[in-house]
């Protein structure tokens, strides 16, 4: 049944208010992995001393699976050798439609895939006809704060509904019936875009007015695919929980240690500090303190004002106690043992002189990223399912099945694009 704008505008005000703590959270993660601490740790005239540990520890993760040959297996119907001759062919074929998506764009979409699924615990793909003379179909992962699917949705979707911010000018140039009703004229003022795909039919909407989007050289509401064109899927480091909310399921890898990041900044910039102000001293003056310190040749520190009269002297400052230097290496090693075992970056145990102990100490390691590959491989065989999909709506319409052999370099039928993936 066609929706109405008003209708989906009461959709995402629902969806936003079920999926607001998942959200919440992996604004969160996405804070410390991009080195942006609050305002509350800062100590005035202080640099704050910020670690990378958040973005290494989501960086060696994201690099421990193997992305650049995946291997796509089509299982023969029998053990005929008609059967075992077509399923080869059709591995070629469906692996070189993969390799074809990934070149398409210049940032590959399957390490999207499992960056979000680390960083963010979750990750959404939407797949698009493109007119190009290359690759007709346009694949890209989608920022998971912005896609909103509905409860308990499970693949193939009954609808989805994507919001984003984009300047007023682009939206201006891709769509030119745009009547830019709240009349911007600054090339970077912000027009929200909100996207809703179900099987039936999309509806493309700026600030509240809706636009049109040909496909295939065909406007209107019509969906020309016969899906909804993305693909979602969890870490499958959450789990299920009675109350339904998405935040149980989307788990990276910095849940729970944001807290111990923020300690770690806090730890590290007083010891900076304090090493700072040992090496670099300060001097009190009762004089001009920067003739003061003109006058004092190749003297490290500072020169700050004082009241007394006629007075320069050195201010001192406690040492700071042992404690304080274990307490940065206990919270560096709290938050290392819950995201990323040592081993993982090259690190060898103490203790383990055998390659094949350590072979084994790195595969158990591994295993903390099993859940997550899983679901990566799910993403990517429901995502080749969604490109079949998109290329045979555009068949025999914007290329022909010449064409895709060209751009593909495999033989392609219509035959191959109008069954479904075994």
């Amino acid at each position: 049944m066609a929706k109405t704008i008003q209708e989906v505008q009461g959709l995402l005000a629902q969806l936003k208010q079920y999926h607001a703590q998942k959200i919440q959270q992996q604004e969160e993660w996405d804070r410390v992995f991009n080195l942006r601490y609050p305002n509350y740790l800062k100590i005035v005239d202080l640099p704050l001393h910020v670690p990378s540990t958040a973005r290494d520890k989501v960086k060696h993760l994201r690099y421990q699976v193997n992305t650049n040959n995946p291997i796509i297996t089509i299982s023969p119907k029998s053990q005929s050798a008609d059967d075992l001759k077509e399923a080869s062919r059709l591995t070629a074929l469906y692996t070189a439609i993969l390799k074809a998506s990934r070149y398409a764009e210049d940032l590959d979409w399957l390490d999207g895939v499992i960056f979000d699924l680390v960083l963010r615990g979750e990750s959404v793909i939407t797949t698009l006809f493109y007119e190009s003379e290359e690759f007709p179909v346009l694949t890209r992962t989608v920022d998971p704060i912005t896609v909103y699917m509905p409860p308990g949705a499970r693949y193939p979707y009954t609808f989805v509904i994507e919001e984003q911010r984009r300047f007023a000018s682009a939206v201006s140039i891709d769509y030119p019936l745009w009547s830019n009703p709240k009349h911007r004229a600054n090339d970077r003022d912000y027009a929200d875009f909100l996207i809703y795909w179900s099987p039936e039919e999309k509806i493309y909407m700026v600030d509240g007015e809706e636009v049109s989007v040909p496909e295939h050289g065909k406007g209107g509401r019509s969906n020309p695919f016969h899906i909804v064109p993305y693909v979602h899927g969890y870490s499958g480091s959450g789990r299920n929980n009675f109350s339904g909310d998405p935040a149980n399921l989307a788990i990276g890898t910095l849940d729970g240690h944001v807290s111990q990041l923020e300690a770690e900044v806090r730890a590290r910039t007083a010891l900076d500090a304090r090493l700072q102000f040992g090496v670099f001293p300060v001097y009190g003056t009762t004089d001009d303190p920067k003739a003061v310190a003109g006058s004092m040749v190749n003297k490290p520190g500072s020169v700050i004002p004082l009241s007394e009269k006629n007075a320069l002297w050195r201010i001192e400052r406690d040492e700071l106690p042992r404690e304080a230097y274990a307490f940065v290496d206990m919270i560096s090693n709290a938050i290392t043992e819950g995201t990323m075992n040592p081993v993982l970056s090259g690190e060898r145990p103490a203790g383990v002189d055998y390659g094949y102990l350590y072979g084994q100490i790195t595969n158990n390691a591994r295993r903390i990223l099993e859940p997550t590959i899983r679901s990566a491989e799910k993403m990517v065989a429901r995502t080749l399912h969604n490109i079949v999909k998109v290329l045979r709506s555009g068949l025999d319409v914007a290329y022909t099945s010449r064409d895709l052999q060209r751009i593909i370099g495999e033989p392609v039928t219509k035959r191959d694009l109008e069954k479904d993936i075994p």
